[in-house]
């Protein structure tokens, strides 16, 4: 029998969901996002407290709870889009690390706020108006990449939204972002772990971290099942929509293929391939499924489609069991046992029956060159991969990063020849077969036993996957001894999404099986920022402690007397041997950073925490002038006066993206800007004198310098100093113009134009080990440098 971990569960403290500032960052910050400035904040956004309650559960609340919020006033699209924001990361970047989102949607605020307008203009568009969905990144988003988890599609961006996201968005709903997912669908190589990529890195299951999270659509599953979004979107070649459900219990919906439009989705299989909902319950994954049907001229599997305008969540039913006949696949699961006697409780007769398979082999090595190279057709001129070949080549040169396990399968796949007329013989005569023999399979298992449907513990997904057919899978409890999930599948004919929605709809409506991860494994959620408090919150990790202060040992060159502490700061005016400021901020520990922060002309220092940003306008100790939250805390950050106002702020940068704020607050950010490579390293100036810092990467010795915050190619590109040269930008001379300065141990060969060719200035200052930095430090218009001791 299964464990039921409680019958009756006892009223839960309801979670208060806050906020934090860095989050609303987030939205423009941890987004692989378009090109160009993020769109301004609504008024709608803009007045919203990032500190206001949400009078829900996000981890146990559907569609209908929300929905009657939203209608009541209790809530706003904003504010539930700023709350899944939070659980994102809370849960997918830090505490467990579940690693299930990859990238933030930079328009999900406004298409909130969007949606709450419509709500108070007395327009609502369906279930899923003013709802955060998920989508796998396969499917493409108009300025998001669409990555398909691959290192070489880092940077791929569509033409537009795929007609699937269209569809979503015009049924009201918000596009949160992409999820991560077994790369290329899980048809990359044989023997990859579900749930990893080369880009995004492995998905965990929040069910049990010890266990896959199975793929494809991991992370569309891991992120359902930790509410991450409301719901979210997999894709299905042949149990990647089914297998992840189960693992994640989710209620997974595989269609019929042709039921969604496959367009703009990076693909497998063209006969097999399909989209499909990963929700908490069969009336959500109803209410997505009706939002996702479409009809694509460009996908002929669509062209007869008879589920348009259909509304799935209408044929749900606590009493579709009661005199159905259903065929059964024995298993030795007792869970699955349990679920066979809930429905015949609840009316239904249970007939065994076996589906066979069909004898034809696999079509997908045959399919997935011709489909890949289709979809990245599509794509914009400058898209970075052409076809499969160029794919396999960019791994190739990139092994390292790109193939930890290996591209058999795409290797396998690049060697197949469809315009080979024999080949494509073969291959036609096999496909034919699999289709026919797979559909024989489950309709004669239909027909012979005088059944409506046939369910399983998921005997049947590779048929139902050759097939076309649907399926619909539905938690049915834990397992007794750990808790892992289990799940039923029913499955159908042709086009009868709605008759195994009812179905499963009394199913889960009798069991009442569905448990959250947070209730059945707490001990994952514990000491995260959603989660609740418990007795053993005090043996949650704290922060280490700062560094003990201790005497500095005598230094020559600088000061005897007093010895400053570890944590001091030797700040020089000129380029002389002795510093001319010694004070002390801050610990160790911190990340330093270095800006005129007030615009009085001097710089001085501001410390990184984390996320936490603590500035300081003068050269002092003591408390902060203000302290701000921005990003997130594994960000690189970038400091420059990206306006030309006279004031430094920060950039954070994400690859090759740099996300620039224009003022020393949190929030979105002001102008996103791709420029360079992701593995350049990059130098901030004024290189032109004009005002404004602008960015340089360097190759080496080479540097590729902007004269603007836009992308496109360098304004300037020259060779200066060494390859291992570390390197310092500054104004040197006080012309207004930076340039370089490589540093090599305590000596730094200093350089007043950008050109190659000898120093201007050769100068040694402190030592070796110390931590440098550039700064203008009394307002003369020359920049110098300070060393902070380590310890």
């Amino acid at each position: 029998m299964h464990v039921e971990l409680q019958s009756n569960p006892p009223s839960r403290r309801r979670a208060v969901t806050r906020v934090s500032a860095a989050v609303l960052a987030a939205c423009a910050v941890a987004a692989v996002p378009v090109t160009g400035a993020l769109a301004a904040p609504t008024p709608a956004i803009a007045a919203t407290s990032v500190h206001e309650e949400i009078p829900l559960d996000l981890a146990t609340a559907g569609i209908q709870e929300i929905q009657a919020a939203l209608a009541a006033g209790e809530l706003t699209s904003v504010q539930l889009t700023r709350a899944y924001l939070e659980r994102i990361e809370a849960l997918s970047i830090e505490g467990p690390a579940l690693n299930a989102v990859r990238s933030i949607n930079p328009a999900a605020l406004e298409q909130a706020a969007q949606r709450d307008d419509e709500r108070a203009a007395g327009t609502v568009h369906g279930p899923l108006h003013g709802i955060p969905v998920l989508l796998k990144d396969l499917i493409d988003v108009a300025g998001m990449a669409t990555t398909a988890g691959s290192v070489a599609l880092a940077d791929s961006y569509p033409a537009a939204d795929a007609p699937v996201t269209a569809a979503l968005e015009d049924a009201g709903a918000i596009i949160l972002g992409k999820v991560n997912l077994t790369e290329f669908a899980n048809f990359m190589t044989s023997g990859m772990p579900g749930g990893y990529s080369s880009l995004g890195g492995q998905v965990l299951n929040p069910y049990d971290a010890s266990q896959s999270p199975s793929g494809s659509s991991a992370g569309s599953g891991s992120a359902a099942a930790a509410a991450l979004a409301t719901v979210t979107v997999g894709t299905e070649t042949s149990g990647s929509i089914l297998s992840p459900s189960r693992a994640n219990s989710n209620v997974g919906i595989k269609p019929t293929v042709g039921l969604i439009s496959r367009t703009g989705i990076v693909p497998i299989s063209a006969t097999q391939d399909t989209a499909g909902p990963m929700t908490r319950s069969v009336y959500d994954a109803a209410a997505l499924l009706t939002g996702m049907v479409t009809v694509d001229p460009e996908d002929p599997a669509t062209a007869g489609n008879p589920s348009v305008g259909v509304d799935f969540t209408e044929s749900l039913s606590t009493t579709a069991l009661e005199g159905t006949r259903l065929g059964y696949v024995e298993s030795d699961d007792p869970v699955y046992a349990a679920a066979l006697e809930t429905l015949e409780e609840q009316g239904a007769t249970l007939v065994p029956v076996q589906v066979g398979r069909s004898s034809a082999g696999s079509i997908l090595t045959s399919e997935y060159k011709r489909d890949i190279n289709a979809y990245l057709s599509r794509l914009p001129a400058d898209a970075p991969m052409k076809t499969l070949s160029d794919i396999i080549e960019y791994n190739t040169e990139h092994a390292d990063a790109a193939l930890k396990f290996g591209q058999t399968l795409l290797l396998a796949s690049q060697e197949v020849d469809l315009e080979d007329p024999d080949t494509y013989a073969q291959y036609t005569a096999q496909r034919d077969q699999l289709v026919s023999e797979s559909r024989e399979a489950i309709d004669s298992a239909l027909e012979e036993n005088d059944v409506e449907a046939i369910v399983s513990a998921s005997a049947t997904t590779g048929t139902a996957a050759s097939a076309g057919y649907p399926s619909v899978s539905v938690p049915a409890g834990y397992a007794a001894n750990n808790r892992r999930p289990v799940n039923i599948v029913f499955l159908g004919t042709a086009w009868s999404e709605a008759e195994l929605l009812a179905l499963a709809s009394d199913y889960e409506d009798a069991a009442q099986a569905w448990r959250s991860p947070e209730e059945t494994n707490p001990s994952l959620f514990r000491c995260t920022g959603i989660s609740e408090e418990t007795e053993w919150d005090d043996s949650c990790a704290q922060n280490p402690p700062s560094w003990p202060e201790e005497p500095e040992p005598e230094v020559p060159g600088m000061p005897e007397e007093p010895a400053p502490p570890r944590t001091g700061f030797f700040l020089n005016d000129g380029w002389d041997a002795w510093a001319d400021h010694v004070f002390r901020y801050g610990r160790f520990t911190d990340e330093v950073l270095i800006g005129d922060w007030d615009g009085d002309g001097t710089d001085t220092i501001t410390l990184r925490r984390g996320r936490e940003f603590h500035v300081s306008d003068a050269q002092r100790g003591g408390d902060a002038d203000r302290t701000f939250t921005y990003g997130r805390a594994g960000d690189v950050v970038l400091v420059g006066d990206w306006d030309g106002d006279g004031i430094d702020t920060l950039a954070v940068r994400r690859g090759n993206e740099y996300h620039l704020k224009n003022s020393i607050s949190g929030g979105p950010a002001d102008v996103v800007v791709r420029y360079g490579k992701a593995d350049d390293a990059v130098v901030v100036g004024d290189w032109d004198g004009r005002r404004g810092d602008t960015l340089a990467v360097r190759r080496g010795a080479t540097y590729h310098v902007r004269n603007s915050v836009t992308a496109g190619d360098a304004d300037a590109v020259i060779t200066y100093g060494r390859a291992g040269d570390t390197v310092l930008a500054g104004d040197w001379d006080g012309d207004g113009v930076d340039t370089f300065a490589v540093r090599r141990g305590a000596t730094y060969h200093v350089k007043n134009s950008l050109n190659g060719g000898d120093p201007d200035l050769v100068q040694t200052y402190g030592r070796t080990g110390d931590e440098v930095y550039v700064g203008d430090w009394n307002g003369d218009g020359t920049d110098t440098l300070g060393v902070r001791r380590a310890p």
